[in-house]
């Protein structure tokens, strides 16, 4: 079976620069290890898009100090934990990982991996040493029965990521044809979210590396580990994750995270998610303040050119009418009581606009103090 580029696209959700990239290889490799039914396909595109985040990356984000000294991955000497982090598609984790591999994949002109460990990122090897190694473990028997939770654990050891996994494996299905998808009842209409509820695991480790150097982030959020507030604050890491890539011109997350040893990009980074303070988990009060913070902010345009100032205006002008009317050009319309309601009122609303306008100050003095925090 010969996977065509707009269905790795559907299978997996990867961009057409990976598609085409990838995809030569991807068939090449599958055809060498016998990858080649659509269910088989389609359980191993979804578990290599899960570990490499859909294409992303071919080396894990974390530097693999975790894996420090585990025998079981043949790691026995110093250094090896980072030195053998995971590479390829399907993340080949350890020396003992890498040394099976250059004999598997000797008889197709590979180098010695154990010697050069990084070679696992090209394209070409990143593709067959995840073919191997799920040809290695069987997987592709246990694809034909079906039993997607055995190939997670021969893969991963366990069954971590095992809901995105899922995902992606219905997703593969639905792309190659390998079962229709189930009709779903009609829900019930919902406003629609500008990005998933869903935290792609990859984010994680690249907000963890953020946070490391915007503190100011960890106290917004309360010192959470970055897990906790992925889960929390799904839009709001996505927004701070993209604008730190952004800023350091990244091409992906593990780009961004290794562009933040350098103290420049430090600095850059900060600067970056200062000019979205407002916008990380923001209330509708803080998304006016922020549009209204050219009006505000020192050096800025006149305050009373502001939209909000106009507003505010109005706001307060027709209770101070009511006021007049009620104590001095017809009190004797109004009861005691009736008075104090509109006396109530009128307090409510000095506090809201009050409260508008001192919080704006609150802004901007925020911003003063973390760029104060960057010298």
């Amino acid at each position: 079976m010969m996977l065509a580029r707009e269905q790795l696209i559907a299978a997996t959700g990867c961009s057409q620069d990976a598609a085409d990239i990838y995809g030569p290889h991807l068939n090449a490799a599958c055809a060498a290890f016998g990858i080649n039914t659509p269910a088989r396909m389609a359980a191993f595109l979804a578990q290599i898009g899960h570990e490499s985040g859909a294409f992303r990356y071919v080396r894990e984000i974390a530097d693999g100090s975790a894996y420090e000294g585990r025998k079981d991955l043949g790691n026995t000497e110093p250094g090896d934990g980072k030195r053998y982090r995971g590479r390829g598609l399907i993340q080949l984790t350890g020396r003992a990982n890498a040394r099976e591999m250059s004999g598997l994949l000797g008889p197709y002109g590979a180098p010695n991996f154990e010697q050069n460990p990084e070679e696992l990122e090209s394209p070409k090897w990143a593709c067959f040493s995840a073919a191997a190694f799920w040809s290695s473990r069987g997987c592709s028997t246990l694809a034909d029965a079906g039993n997607f939770e055995a190939i997670t654990r021969r893969i991963n050891g366990g069954l971590n990521g095992q809901e995105d996994r899922l995902a992606r494996w219905e997703r593969s299905k639905r792309a190659l044809a390998v079962a229709a998808p189930t009709p779903a009842p009609t829900p019930a209409p919902a406003p629609a979210e500008p990005r998933s509820s869903k935290m792609p695991p990859f984010l994680i480790p690249a907000l963890t590396a953020i946070m490391q150097v915007v503190p100011e982030l960890a106290k917004k959020w309360g010192n959470s580990e970055p897990s906790a507030v992925a889960t929390r604050n799904v839009a709001a890491v996505t927004s701070v994750v993209d604008v730190v890539k952004t800023a350091l011109g990244a091409s992906n997350e593990q780009d961004m995270v290794e562009k933040l040893a350098s103290p420049e990009a430090v600095a850059t980074a900060r600067e970056a998610v200062q000019g979205i303070w407002w916008q990380i988990d923001a209330s509708g009060v803080d998304a006016a303040r922020k549009q209204d913070a050219v009006f505000t902010a020192p050096g800025g345009a006149k305050f009373w050119m502001s939209p909000a100032f106009y507003i505010s205006i109005l706001l307060m002008a027709f209770p101070a009418m009511l006021a007049v009317d009620v104590f001095y050009v017809h009190p004797e319309q109004y009861g005691t009581e009736i008075r104090t309601q509109i006396v109530t009122a009128l307090l409510a609303v000095i506090m809201v606009v009050s409260g508008y306008w001192l919080g704006t100050s609150a802004s901007s003095a925020r911003k003063t103090e973390l760029a104060a925090s960057k010298e």
